[in-house]
């Protein structure tokens, strides 16, 4: 075991002295002189078959160097313990000196970004509660029942356009005023679902379109290279409307269409309690951002020079960018955005951190946070896929593509898309528990659905079904 110290540069930089012993330094040596002259290129000798001696003779400074490389790696781990912190990346060796048989060198190593959060009284959160009403309960079976709706056109000359009407329109795309195209005739869509356009969909259910009536949407295109503004423009002229008929409501077509309902009332307890489930994932969701905004303001984050470096060149490099092409203050605009960047991503790191540890403090067990992702993800699958086989063939799949995504190693995993849906409802949630815990939540009201979905208009959410 080495002699060694500790001094502190910087918040992200430290310099540790270490004094080897003999009985380190020989092994080091050979490994030092296999790994260079494994590599080495001498008159006479096939690479890497030169004999020990004339390696040492042509490479000596190089086996050195190898040698201080070994060492550290070997007490790296010693390091980290003494400074209780993660070494993130070594920065240089010096002061290299022998001591008899003894050999004393200094390393100057960069640590791991991190964060202090300071006190979490910083962030005010509040946890309403649902007040879910038959209103809200009606307009959800009425939603699930339109995928099963017969479309009858309105005879009336009167009829107006209205959500989740089945329009068919003619409309022309209009590029600088100048037709591009020919006319679309009889296009059929679902007015509200986006697929005309949603602004011009949304001026139509505005206006309540009828029959005949011509709507455009206008827009400027961004200038081409020779500077001249261009303009983008729809018109759509409506020709039919056709209403949707919903099917009758009854135990029999509920037992038939809704998996794990057989009656009308069963059907309708478990829409109000989905609702009430998505009323509590939206403000959580909405709750936990909002505290992590606060938080970030007030947090001091530490980065070192060595991990913003390697941020630099991963960027240029993703961008096909020569960093010699760059000048000081453009080169200096892209570390500090780096920087940024990272903020929000090592404050939510740091966090869950912290909570990790509080849970496993409350619930007395060594659970991880990604065990208890893995534990959530099991619930959410077995409340949807009743077929044990078949749900636990799919999470196996899941386990493997979370695992996959912990260690870093992206295996374009059909799942991965899925993951990161239930990771962003679960880390808030998980993070949510803790500031609870710690009395940053405050008690809201008595809520409907329906106001929830106004207090998020700032800070969209998805509210969409969950099944």
């Amino acid at each position: 075991m080495p002699s060694i110290s500790i001094s502190r540069e910087s918040e992200t930089r430290v310099k540790a002295e270490l004094t080897v012993n003999p009985e380190e330094i020989k092994p080091a040596e050979e490994q030092a002189l296999k790994k260079v002259g494994a590599q080495a290129e001498i008159k006479g000798f096939r690479k890497g078959k030169a004999p020990a001696h004339l390696i040492r003779q042509k490479f000596g400074s190089d086996i050195r160097l190898e040698t201080l490389f070994a060492l550290v790696d070997q007490h790296l781990a010693d390091v980290e313990k003494k400074i209780e912190e993660r070494v993130y990346r070594l920065v240089r060796i010096e002061d290299v000196q022998e001591k008899g048989e003894k050999m004393s060198f200094a390393v100057k190593l960069d640590l791991f970004p991190f964060v202090k959060i300071g006190k979490l009284k910083a962030a005010q959160i509040t946890r309403h509660q649902p007040a879910i009403d038959d209103a809200d309960v009606n307009a959800e079976i009425n939603d699930r029942l339109l995928k099963f709706a017969e479309y009858q056109v309105a005879e009336s000359a009167d009829a107006i356009s209205e959500k989740n009407d089945k329009l068919t329109v003619d409309f022309e795309i209009w590029i600088d005023d100048a037709p591009s195209g020919e006319v679309n005739k009889d296009f059929e869509f679902v007015l509200g679902s986006g697929t005309l356009s949603r602004e011009l969909e949304d001026q139509i259910a505005a206006g309540k379109g009828k029959v005949g009536q011509e709507f455009k949407l206008r827009k400027d295109l961004k200038a081409q290279e020779d500077g001249k503004n261009r303009t983008y423009e729809i018109i759509a002229t409506l020709k039919k409307i056709a209403k949707p008929k919903l099917p009758e409501l009854n135990d029999a077509f509920i037992a038939e269409k809704f998996k794990g309902s057989n009656t009308v009332a069963e059907f309708k307890t478990r829409v109000k309690d989905e609702l009430e489930r998505r009323f509590n994932v939206a403000l959580i969701r909405s709750e936990t951002d909002k505290a992590l905004k606060a938080l970030e303001g007030s947090a001091q984050f530490f980065l070192s020079e060595s991990f913003i470096d390697q941020k630099v060149d991963d960027f240029l490099k993703s961008r096909n960018i020569d960093k010699a092409e760059l000048n000081a203050p453009q080169i200096t605009n892209i570390r500090n955005a780096l920087s940024e960047q990272e903020k929000p991503n090592l404050l939510m790191r740091q966090l869950i951190n912290d909570a990790e540890k509080f849970h496993q403090k409350k619930t007395k067990t060594e659970e991880t946070y990604i065990q208890a992702f893995k534990r959530f993800v099991r619930e959410e699958i077995l409340r949807f896929e009743t077929e044990t086989e078949r749900a636990e063939a799919l999470l196996t799949e899941l386990d493997r593509a979370i695992d996959a995504m912990v260690e870093g190693a992206s295996n374009q995993s059909p799942w991965e898309s899925l993951i990161s849906s239930y990771l962003t409802v679960f880390s808030r949630d998980f993070l949510f528990n803790y500031f609870d815990d710690e009395g940053i939540v405050k008690k809201g009201k008595k809520m409907t659905y329906k106001e929830l979905a106004g207090t998020l208009a700032q800070s969209p959410v998805d509210l969409g079904a969950n099944g």
